[in-house]
């Protein structure tokens, strides 16, 4: 009885990592679409940056921007390290979905232009 209850939980747990894996495909996928059609370039300001050690697993930063007076949250992967809270990012963001964006210039910033050729 046991076995089969650890055997339920089991596909179970399988069940929603397969389901996770497809949804990360799916919507880096639109993302992708959404940034090959019409965008637009805007600054960003950073909210957080993780190094990658918590859940996540991997580097990316969290910033939010305006288009239009509305404000929309978003993060990126990759290494933010050299940037803190508050600095301002460049990036673009869809036409058809505004709530998506990129990254285009993390070192965006004036007193970050000597390392965007390391």
């Amino acid at each position: 009885m046991l076995k089969k209850i650890k055997n339920h939980w089991f596909k179970l747990v399988v069940g929603f990592q397969i389901v996770f894996v497809i949804y990360g495909i799916y919507r880096n996928n639109r993302i992708d679409y959404l940034m090959n059609g019409r965008t637009k370039k805007n600054k960003a300001i950073i909210m957080h940056i993780s190094d990658g050690t918590a859940i996540h697993c991997l580097p990316s930063a969290k910033y939010y921007y305006y288009v239009q007076n509305t404000k929309y949250y978003f993060s990126n992967d990759g290494k933010f390290n050299h940037l803190k809270k508050g600095d301002t990012i460049l990036i673009k963001y869809s036409l058809e979905d505004p709530s998506k964006s990129r990254v285009i210039d993390k070192y965006y910033m004036k007193k970050y232009h000597h390392l965007r050729n390391q």
